[in-house]
Formats: structure tokens, sequence, C-alpha cells
């Protein structure tokens, strides 16, 4: 039982709570229509989540993102604390969705408290009844957690004050209130009025402002699987054939001084082969990054992971048939045609300097590039299947950010600009006209705000001259990296 003061209880016998309740988000239209943005976003964004490494997930994303769906999916129930009442008028945007404000809510959903104190002007006794308001509520068992963001203090005055005197209230008001709930307010949620409270947009725009702090989150996690250089390398070789791996397998295999190190300096008692073959798995795997990087378009971080998560190291390693192991064996006794050892003393200490007498050896061993690109091949094929694939979700994340960057157009909730957020790009006239003349240009135009050139070829590389000359006229309005490529078969 609670024990209160007699001077309390006399302002608590005139003090009382009033509900109003609403199941239906329309009473809000604005937040209506950003809720259904936000539900249907949150659906296809789940699923995007799905082809995704589990070690990359934001899991605090996701479970903000849920909890704000449940909460607003069962309306509002909103309590007034005070000596009077305010009308549906007054807390509602849009009346006639509103059944009957006065039925009370049988499911958990969104609480607003308000507190609402009507007096002729803004003197030292207005702060003092609002305390009194908010202590009354508190009396009740109300969860202090549930005044976060949904708690408003409404005061209506008949008297007209100028806007340094509100300030000035507000900022007081707000202090006091601080202190008497034991949580932050935001003096926006402080309402001082001399004719209409607008309460009611306050609302609306209090949790529409916890939609867009969420899609601004989405779009900031979302930003870091799409690579900011958007022009698309139409290379559709396979990577394992491309001349940077070819040109990195063919230096380790050249590198005597690095084999010979290997077969000198076995760790473990390791055999040359076991430590050959992992340390070239490795080479291979940290030169195809910067190309399937490039090719699809996919950040370097992602690229590596989407590697590690399919162990590619240990696949390639245990893809080398028995022919390769034995051929890469010979490598051990052949690198270095004869190994010389020189003593010198110098100040007495005993220095070896070995030399490589032979170094025409060097390219003895190139045919075995045949024997690694045949096994290498399933490895690297399956590899570039996965990260295809992640390729299809980057495009669909990044049709995602274009359409958040919509719904950040239209809001009236202020938020940070994003800094590597590139405006949409009109293409000039002329260049149009220069593409659309050239042979083998099908149609150009803006995908979600990125240029796109589409080009008929008969085969799957692309003319290289055609490639040159687009280039060469990108580059002249400075356009080079923000456009992309799509070829069309016949």
């Amino acid at each position: 039982m609670l024990l209160i003061s007699s001077e309390f209880e006399q302002m608590s016998t005139r003090i009382r709570l009033y509900f109003h309740y609403t199941s239906s988000l329309e009473a809000y239209p604005r937040l209506y229509y950003f809720d259904g943005r936000f539900r249907d976003l949150l659906q296809r964004f789940k699923r995007i989540l799905s082809p995704l490494p589990k070690d990359v997930h934001d899991e605090h994303l996701l479970l903000d993102a849920n909890k704000l769906s449940d909460i607003l999916k069962n309306g509002f129930n909103i309590i007034i604390v005070g000596k009077g009442d305010l009308t549906p008028d007054d807390l509602f945007v849009s009346v006639q969705n509103v059944e009957d404000s006065k039925r009370i809510p049988t499911t958990s959903c969104i609480t607003v408290f308000i507190c609402y104190v009507k007096v002729d002007d803004l003197e030292q006794t207005v702060a003092e009844e609002i305390v009194q308001t908010i202590e009354y509520l508190k009396e009740t068992g109300r969860d202090r957690d549930e005044f976060a963001d949904s708690f408003i203090i409404a005061c209506k005055t008949s008297k007209s004050a100028s806007d340094e005197e509100i300030l000035r209230f507000r900022e007081e008001i707000r202090l006091k209130a601080e202190v008497t709930l034991g949580c932050v307010l935001d003096t926006d949620n402080v309402i001082i009025s001399t004719g209409e409270c607008d309460i009611k947009h306050r609302i609306s725009y209090i949790y529409e402002r916890c939609i867009i702090e969420l899609l601004i989150r989405i779009r900031s996690f979302l930003g870091l699987f799409v690579k900011k250089r958007r022009q698309i390398e139409q290379n559709q070789t396979c990577i394992l054939h491309q001349t940077p791996v070819l040109s990195a397998i063919l230096g380790f295999l050249r590198n005597r001084f690095y084999l010979s190190d290997i077969s000198y300096l076995k760790h473990n008692r390791k055999s040359f082969l076991n430590q050959v073959i992992p340390r070239l798995a490795r080479h291979v795997r940290c030169t195809i990054i910067t190309l399937v990087s490039s090719k699809y378009t996919l950040p370097t971080w992602l690229c590596t992971r989407l590697l590690n998560v399919t162990e590619f190291e240990d696949v390639l390693i245990k893809s080398v048939s028995n022919k390769t192991r034995y051929v890469l064996g010979k490598l051990e006794h052949t690198n270095v045609s004869k190994h010389m050892e020189i003593q010198n003393v110098k100040n007495g200490v005993l220095e070896l300097e070995s030399k490589v007498l032979n170094p025409s050896n060097c390219f003895t061993f190139d045919f075995i590039l045949l024997f690694l690109q045949r096994d290498f091949e399933d490895a690297s094929s399956n590899a570039e299947k996965k990260i295809s694939s992640m390729r299809k979700v980057s495009i669909t994340m990044s049709k995602m950010i274009y359409e958040i960057d919509g719904y950040l157009k239209q809001t009236i909730v202020k938020h940070d600009k994003f800094p590597h957020k590139d405006s949409t790009v009109t293409i000039p006239t002329s260049l149009r006209h220069n593409i659309l003349a050239m042979k083998g240009v099908y149609g150009m135009g803006t995908i979600y705000g990125v240029i796109e050139i589409h080009l008929l070829v008969d085969k799957d590389s692309l003319d290289k001259a055609l490639l040159d000359r687009l280039e060469l006229l990108m580059r002249e309005i400075h356009l080079q990296n923000s456009y992309r490529i799509k070829h069309i078969k016949h």
C-alpha cells in the first residue's frame, strides 16, 4: 500500500489518468506510410541476409528492427495525466480512422504518456504543478523505460508569451522533469501553446524518427557490401586463366631463392611438399582476391571473407594431384645446381654465405603451370560461382540503398547526409548522341541513379576498341568511374 502526504492526496483527487487507444497507424498518415515502407523493406532485408556468412550479420540491428516492427503493428495506447482530458482531435491526425479511442488495448503496444496542464500564464507554479503531475504518474507504478521517447509535456496557456519566455520556460520544465523522471527528455517533447497543442504531429514525428533512424542503420549496413567504384570490368575470362594469376604462379615456381630456403629450413620436420603446396595455395588466393573484387564489383573484404568461408586454400591444397606432387617434389633437388658454403671469420664470428651458381634453372619447371591449372580448375570455378551469387545479392542491396535514399528525401526528420553518397548523374545530350551512334551500342540510360550502357555482342568477350572509345568519352566529362556496362547477346 502506497503512503502519500495529505497534500499530495488532495492533489491526486484532482489529477487522474485518461486513456485513448487506436489499433491502426492510419490515425497518423505519415507514420502509416513510413511504417508500410519499413515493414516491406525489412522482409526483403531478412531474405538477403540468408546467403551471407553468419559472422557478418548485424544481430543488434536485426533485433532492433524486429522490435520496432512488432510494437508498431499493435497501435497506440495514449495515457493523459492531468486534471483534464484531451479530445481525439488533439491526439490523432486522422480522427476518421480511429474506431473507439476509449477501448482498452488487449495486446502490448506503444504507450505514450502525456502530462497535460492548462494554465492562465507561465508562472513558477505551473512548473510545480507539472512536477506534481509527473510524481502522480510515478506513483501509479509505471515502468521508467516506457518514458523513453514517449513522454510528452503539454502546457496550454490562455495568455500569449514571447519566444524567449517560452524557450526559457520549456528548458526549465525539461530539467525539472528529467530530475523527477530520472531519464533524459527531449526539449521538443515539451509543448507550450496559446492555442491548439500540436501533440498529434509530435507523436507522429517521434515514431517516424524511430523508423528513419533504423532505415539509416540498414542503409549503412548495406553500404558495406556495395563497392564504391561502380564501373564494371566485363572480363568473362576465368580467374585462374587471367594474366595476374599466371604470373603469380610462374613467379612462385621461378623463385629459386625462396624454394631453396624452404628446402633448407624445414620447420617441425615437415616435408618439402607439405610446405610448398600450402604456400603456393595462399599465394594464389591472395592474388585472385583483387581480381574477383574487380570482376564482380564486390568489396575486397567481402571476397576475402567468402573465400575463407569456403576454405578455398584447403580446397586448393587437396586438389593437387599425385602427378603434380611428384613433379613439384623435383624442385627440392634441382632448384639449386650447387650449394656452396663459404666460411668467413670476421671478428671471431663464423658466417655462412649461400650462392646459387646456376640461375638458368629458373625456367625449367614452367610446364608445372599447366598441371596446376588443371588441378585448380574445379576449386576456382566453385569459388567463382559462390562469389557470383553474392554479386546478385550486392545488386539487390544497391537497389535497396537507392530506395532508402528516396525515403530519406521524403521524411521531415533531420538526419546526417551520407558522405559517400553519389548524386544521380544526368547524361549530357551530346554524350548520349555520341554513344548511341557507336556500332554495337544497344542503348543507354540511368538505372537506380547509375549510368548503364548496353552493348550487343556475339561472343563472351567485348570489343576492346569499343570499350576504350567508351572510356574516352566518359573521361572527357569526368564520369569514367560512374558507369557500368552490360552486354546483351544476340
